[in-house]
């Protein structure tokens, strides 16, 4: 099995991080080159558990059979297992074990050209680079506001300070991290900002003209005409304001839960106010099922509406943060840093543009086992299936 890819997934605390280490160890008893073995997890503990691979070869060489693989070795030891480890054991430092960050780097640095590197680049941590960030970000910001009166960033802090800064400070986060972060075309919100107000005057007509008074429907009628108000009322205003109060209507409190709007759940009110006005429980059924597709066609309009001027709001600023991002690139560029994101970036590019180096690379690391692997992103996963991609590399996952 030691020449197979596979995936360990079991629940938390159950032993996949012992199972890496009893295959470092598994590998190198049979022969493994301990440099070309590589073990990648994705934080500090994980990887202090999983080079206790190094441990098990100790253990194993002085006679020991660790009890997390007492069941791979039931018989113990073969003569030739022993002589690989006593040789493994000489050579136990060339094995790689290290985080993502740290894999990367190992994989960028020897070929800086080609991977577009200072050669003498240092690496920043997060609370550097995040410093750096802030205070790159506090000065375009202050720029950006106070010489773009109209401008779409303008109103969003004016309406919410809090929020707009965090969602500038989100939409940077997620462009550094996904650098070729573009967005999909938003639907335009005036079809959804009218359709949303007729069915606001809808329910409220429903409610004005039925036979039977159900009280908790009327009030939720109210609450969506006095929404359907607040829309009318900025759908009025130009762009980019009207953008920029739309991003900040919230439903109204009265018709939400913590998890969105609140279940239409008064069939027995309806019922019962029917029986007052002399009709039947059945009729009551009757008018609760119309009213409640009123209710669903409201608050799905407004889902739509939110999700579109969200997706508007969110393409402009991509637009508008770009230009901070590529002061914080030129910033690290000048400096002669790279950061956490850098390291990803450069070794999935490296691997994709340069055959030569992916060929060398994955002659270098023939078995690469990778914890927490249900952690990874695309550029992440893209490094282990690119360095693993030739016949003969294995990769083992555990989640």
């Amino acid at each position: 099995m030691l020449d197979r890819s596979f995936l360990v997934e079991a629940g938390a605390g159950s032993g996949k991080t012992a199972v890496m280490a009893g295959r470092v160890a598994m590998l190198l008893a049979a022969g493994v080159a301990a440099r070309s073995i590589a073990a990648v997890t994705f934080t500090e503990l994980p990887l202090a558990n999983c080079c206790c691979g190094c441990g098990f070869v100790e253990a194993l060489v002085d006679g020991r059979v660790p009890p997390a693989m007492a069941v791979a070795l039931s018989h113990g030891l073969s003569a030739q297992h022993k002589a690989h480890l006593t040789v493994a054991a000489a050579t136990i430092d060339q094995l790689t074990c290290s985080t993502i960050h740290g894999f990367c780097q190992r994989l960028i640095m020897p070929h800086p050209v080609e991977a577009n590197i200072d050669p003498g680049a240092s690496i920043m941590d997060r609370d550097h680079a995040q410093q750096v960030i802030d205070e790159l970000g506090d000065a375009w910001l202050w720029s950006e506001l106070d010489g773009a009166g109209d401008s779409l960033l303008t109103h969003l802090v004016t309406a919410n300070p809090t929020d707009s800064i965090a969602l500038v400070r989100g939409t940077l986060g997620q462009m550094r991290n996904q650098r070729a972060l573009s967005m999909a075309v938003a639907q335009p919100v005036e079809p959804l900002v009218a359709s949303f107000v007729q069915c606001g005057a809808a329910l409220e007509e429903f409610v004005a003209t039925c036979a039977v008074r159900e009280e908790e429907t009327a009030l939720r009628a109210g609450c969506f005409v006095q929404m359907a108000q607040q829309v009318t009322r900025i759908a009025g205003l130009a762009n980019p304001a009207r953008l920029a109060q739309l991003q900040a209507l919230r439903a109204h409190p009265d018709l939400c839960s913590k998890t969105g709007f609140s279940a239409f759940n008064v069939k027995g009110k309806w019922k019962d106010a029917a029986k007052l006005a002399g009709l039947r429980a059945v009729d009551g059924e009757a008018l609760f099922d119309t009213a409640g597709q009123h209710v669903l066609a409201c608050q799905a309009v407004w889902t739509r509406l939110t999700q579109e001027v969200a997706a508007t709001v969110l393409a402009q600023l991509v637009t508008t943060v770009r230009p901070l991002a590529l002061l914080f690139s030129q910033y690290k560029r000048s400096a002669a840093l790279l950061d956490f994101h850098d390291l990803l970036h450069a070794a999935r590019d490296l691997l994709r543009d340069h055959d030569d180096v992916r060929a060398a690379l994955g002659q270098r690391y023939r078995h690469v086992l990778v914890g927490e692997f249900q952690d990874t992103d695309p550029p992440q996963s893209d490094i282990f299936w690119r360095l693993c991609g030739d016949a003969g590399a294995g990769v083992t996952a555990a989640d």
